[in-house]
């Protein structure tokens, strides 16, 4: 596997093996507190070549202003196309990838452990519930991701990942407060309206094996939403914002995060799945403006368990008829 850090400045030289970035300690990318906003948005103009700037996501540095910026006359719509393409590629390969991967998971718990295995349309156990969520997140969209960065030599500042400062800290609670007010908009819309209530598949079989979402509660922080994040926002967002421009990418990326969930929500499920859109879009958002991965990684994370908890706090309290649109992302 190539090395990620062997990245290259400006001048050509060759980042060193513990330095990610150029700078920072530990490894980590680290930026000015102060420095954050839309224009922060990363534009490699130390690109080899256009063949290795279009595998990347980069726009053609001979067509661009200083710095790498897109010039005035916009995106080219072509490129703009042929990344759109491959980043639907690399979400349909991460769900591929998740599904094959259960398969050897499955028997991998039944032989080692003996355990009982459900995971079918008609409800899960728990062994099925984690083994599935570590296939199709972990082995899924963290392969796939993984994969990516290392076939075409991107190191993590490409993804920007840094350190967490009280500024971070205080943009995720925002953030997750912020998908959390999505949410019941999202409710009151559709309720308006009189749109089919969306219901995500899990509802039924949490109410029936509670003890699923306790499970979740901890998957979500620490595996579902740094997963969905790394590959929707840090590769593919990254990718369609240097192509597109900060608004154009972020929608496109929001979109394809939406539409993969559409086996979760179902057919019926469309107006949760043009929720998600705006779901996605706020965590693309502040992406964009934090500059830091980490953050909708954790506000993700957040945002589901949480839901997670007001799901089971009204199962347990004999409340499950009161769950009304709850959209987990």
């Amino acid at each position: 596997m190539p090395d990620w850090n062997d990245r290259g400045d400006d001048d050509g030289n060759k980042g060193s093996d513990d330095d990610w970035n150029g700078g920072g300690e530990d490894g980590w990318n680290e930026t000015d507190d102060t420095h954050g906003g839309w224009g922060n948005s990363r534009r490699d103009s130390s690109e080899e070549d256009v063949v290795d700037a279009e595998l990347s996501g980069k726009t053609d540095t001979s067509a661009t202003g200083p710095e790498g910026m897109a010039p005035e006359k916009g995106p080219d719509s072509r490129q703009l196309g042929k990344t759109l393409g491959v980043s639907v590629g690399l979400g349909l390969g991460g769900l591929a990838l998740g599904v094959i991967a259960s398969i050897p998971l499955m028997f991998g718990v039944i032989a080692l452990f003996g355990l009982p295995f459900q995971a079918t349309a008609e409800g899960q156990n728990l062994p099925g519930f984690v083994t599935n969520t570590i296939a199709l997140q972990g082995v899924g969209m963290v392969g796939i991701s993984v994969w990516y960065l290392s076939r075409h030599n991107l190191g993590l500042e490409f993804l920007r990942l840094r350190k967490l400062t009280l500024r971070h800290v205080g943009w995720i609670i925002a953030g997750a407060i912020i998908l959390f007010i999505v949410n019941i908009i999202s409710g009151i819309v559709i309720d308006v309206l009189g749109l089919p209530t969306p219901s995500h598949g899990l509802i039924d079989t949490f109410v029936e094996t509670p003890e699923l979402l306790l499970a979740g509660i901890v998957l979500n922080l620490l595996l579902i939403g740094p997963a969905e994040e790394l590959l929707y926002r840090g590769i593919i967002q990254t990718k369609l914002v240097n192509v597109g421009g900060t608004v154009k990418g972020v929608f496109l990326a929001s979109v394809l995060f939406a539409v993969v969930h559409l086996p979760a929500y179902g057919l019926d499920g469309w107006a949760a799945i043009i929720s998600l859109v705006f779901l996605g879009g706020v965590l693309g958002a502040i992406y964009e403006y934090t500059d830091n991965l980490l953050i909708p990684m954790i506000a993700h994370g957040v945002y589901n368990s949480l839901l997670f908890i007001m799901i089971y706090i009204a199962i347990i309290t004999g409340n499950a008829d009161q769950i009304v649109t709850i959209l987990p992302i």
